[in-house]
């Protein structure tokens, strides 16, 4: 089983975070936050 790299991590976490957040009001903090990454 291939593992997701990070591009398809953070699409995923954007369209969980766009379920409850305008489109226009999302944050890439929010995205990050979302799927759990930090400051690298």
């Amino acid at each position: 089983m291939k593992s997701k790299t990070a591009k398809e991590i953070l699409a995923e976490s954007l369209l969980e975070v766009a379920e409850t957040n305008q489109i226009d009001k999302i944050t890439i903090r929010d995205i990050v936050d979302n799927c759990g990454y930090g400051k690298m």
